[in-house]
């Protein structure tokens, strides 16, 4: 499982002084306001609270969507290379050496859309710590020894990642084929062709195309108040107003079915993903109720979805089945979503976690034919009404933090809501019944134009078991219910139904190797 921020950095002294740490109500600001043009000439969100903690984010639209073709990973490497390779004044090993002092923290992530810079530390300290934190965003060293140094890790975990975490090379291979053609196609990694083909000079080129005020939006939260908000926001007033490049992506290309099977020789488990493109995000009127089947049907890392209780409890196949109505990464080795990975085209998944290689048919039937249940049988009142009361509750974990708070609230402004995502969510969940989670449900996922991506050895013989709709039929270690071994005769021969033309084998080891 992928740890999305990468670098967490204490730090400690700086150049500059900056005052203004005390807390103030709650409050949520967006936008500069007028009389705060001058000190703010980016978005700004201030979230003040009682915390004595001082937490930054500045969030870019300056992800690997943006990265120029055959020059996938140049995001990546310029978030790293800014984070990880010290500022104008202070080497790499000098910024380290900062560490204990402080216990400040400074984090760096690259997602899809969005790079963000994530800064914390005790309001005794933000004086000295806030300038070190901008100017690893506004000065950063570059220098070419830190530039080899991650280059060299960027393309080892490029090859690591196609070889020993098959759990991410599924989803990732499902989100390259979805977009196949587009800029959200490429993981935040890169390719290791377009890893290789970045130079030190693409890197600060590109910093410097990016880095323009009409991609930022500045967000404080914890110990700070107004004259905080409008230093750290002012200190991005010499950036370019805008630069050439659009921030706005084209629409994604049209779903069709089809079954990629990812050849891994020697693998010992077989991962399945597969989904669509969804045309609803964060703000349409139909996204809590696709939200809500999505936690019906598979919430992640929790054990109430009809994918977890039917794979993994009644059946024992694996760790864990889930699904998503949005992009979803998780926090750490936690069950939680991280923030600021908005993208401006989402897509519907299903994530089936390793399996028995025996299984594989089995199993890709069994997650097709639930899924297919779904859309016939819909969800019923009762299990809307529970759905929606547990996601109330969970919601409120998912924002327990200042910091996670913060990335929300600057999550919203992407996504233009007017109202906070979480109060627009509870609305929207306690406002559902049965007829319109099943409405909105048959009117956005189309399983006959699904993308299913298999992780597996023995490719070849896989595909001419689907293509000759051969028997799957499951064995186990101890007996079952009458009910299951009933049911699993039906799925055994359910028919998977895709032709030659739909079926590509890749080789793993070409997994993002262009």
């Amino acid at each position: 499982m992928r740890r999305p921020i990468a670098l967490l950095l204490p730090i400690a002294g700086a150049l500059l002084a900056l005052a203004g740490c005390g807390g103030t109500p709650d409050a949520l600001i967006t936008e500069p306001q007028p009389g705060l043009l001058a000190a703010r000439p980016v978005a700004t969100i201030v979230r003040p609270s009682a915390s004595p903690a001082v937490e930054l984010r500045v969030v870019l639209r300056a992800g690997s969507a943006y990265d120029p073709q055959g020059k996938e990973g140049l995001a990546w490497l310029l978030g790293h290379a800014s984070a990880e390779g010290g500022t104008e004044v202070l080497s790499y090993p000098e910024l380290q050496a900062l560490l204990h002092p402080w216990a400040a923290q400074i984090a760096v992530q690259v997602d899809r859309e969005q790079l963000t810079f994530i800064g914390r530390c005790h309001r005794d300290h933000a004086a000295r710590f806030v300038p070190v934190f901008l100017d690893v965003i506004l000065k950063p060293r570059l220098a070419e020894e830190d530039f080899q140094r991650l280059h060299k890790q960027a393309l080892a975990q490029r090859v690591e990642a196609r070889t020993a975490n098959d759990e991410e090379l599924v989803k990732e291979v499902l989100q390259a084929v979805l977009f196949q053609g587009h800029p959200l196609a490429h993981p935040p990694l890169g390719t290791e062709a377009g890893l290789k083909a970045v130079t030190l000079a693409d890197v600060k080129a590109h910093r410097a195309a990016l880095w323009t005020r009409d991609r930022i939006t500045v967000g404080l939260a914890g110990a700070v108040d107004e004259a905080l908000a409008d230093r750290v926001a002012g200190a991005f007033a010499a950036l370019p107003e805008a630069g050439e490049r659009p921030i706005d992506l084209p629409s994604p290309p049209a779903d069709a079915r089809r079954l990629i099977i990812v050849d891994q020789p020697q693998g010992p488990a077989t991962a399945i993903a597969f989904g669509q493109h969804l045309p609803v995000r964060r703000g349409h009127a139909d996204f809590p109720a696709l939200s809500l089947v999505a936690s019906y049907f598979g919430e992640h890392r929790q054990f109430h979805g009809e994918l977890f209780q039917r794979v993994r409890e009644a059946r024992g196949m694996n760790y864990g089945d889930y699904a998503y109505a949005e992009a979803f990464i998780q926090e750490g080795w936690g069950r939680l979503p991280v923030p600021n990975i908005a993208r401006s085209h989402q897509h519907f998944s299903v994530w089936i976690r390793p399996v028995p290689n025996a299984d594989k048919h089995f199993a890709t039937r069994l997650a097709l034919w639930l899924t297919d249940g779904l859309l016939k049988d819909g969800l019923t009142a009762d299990q809307v009404k529970a759905t929606a009361k547990f996601l109330d509750g969970y919601l409120a974990l998912k924002r327990q933090t200042d910091l996670r708070r913060l990335g929300f609230a600057i999550d919203d402004a992407f996504y233009g809501l007017q109202t906070p995502s979480a109060e627009w969510l509870r609305a929207g969940w306690a406002a559902l019944d049965a007829a319109k989670v099943n409405a909105a449900l048959r009117a956005h996922l189309h399983p006959e134009r699904f993308t299913v991506v298999v992780v597996t050895p023995d490719a070849q013989a896989f595909k001419q078991a689907v293509l000759a709709e051969a028997a799957s039929p499951k064995t186990y270690a101890s007996p079952k219910p009458e009910a299951i071994v009933q049911e699993d005769a039906v799925i055994a021969t359910w028919p998977l139904g895709f032709t030659a033309e739909q079926i590509t084998i890749l080789p793993a080891a070409e997994a993002f190797a262009q």
